[in-house]
């Protein structure tokens, strides 16, 4: 039988990022996740949070929103609030030039394994060939051993 894990004390406030003793949490943050000081923020400045968190929650660990995310990810674009549509434009921004990178990563990845192939098909050439006039120089010998 597995050891108990050892459970880490009080809760985890999602708008903080902080685990929190019991105490910090009020009757609905505890089941809001929320403690007493973010419940302080507002409502405006939770939601804009929590917008935050579901924009980074499409992004891959690269930081590029995925293809399968793109179109919720277009809704954030055209947010009511400006500082979504902000923050939202600099994570598309950071998302087209990273991808961008990795195509040009894919791309040289590509070309070096056509060069190394040519030139793997170059020995080859060059070995048939030199094999091909080792057993002509053979076959002379064999006819005219003088």
């Amino acid at each position: 039988m597995g050891r108990k894990r050892k459970s880490l004390p009080g809760h985890y406030c999602w708008c903080c990022g902080r685990r929190r003793p019991n105490e910090q949490f009020s009757g609905r943050g505890h089941r809001k996740h929320v403690c007493k000081d973010c419940m302080k923020l507002g409502k405006e400045e939770l939601a804009y949070r929590q917008h935050l968190r579901h924009i980074d929650r499409l992004l891959n660990w690269d930081g590029i929103v995925r293809r399968k995310n793109r179109a919720v990810f277009e809704r954030y674009l055209s947010h009511p609030d400006a500082r979504v549509r902000a923050y939202a434009s600099k994570v598309r921004d950071h998302s087209e030039q990273r991808r961008q990178e990795l195509r040009e990563l894919f791309e040289a990845e590509r070309l070096e394994e056509e060069q190394y192939e040519q030139y793997v098909a170059g020995l080859e050439r060059e070995a048939y060939a030199h094999d091909e006039e080792r057993s002509h120089a053979d076959q002379d010998l064999e006819e005219n051993p003088f």
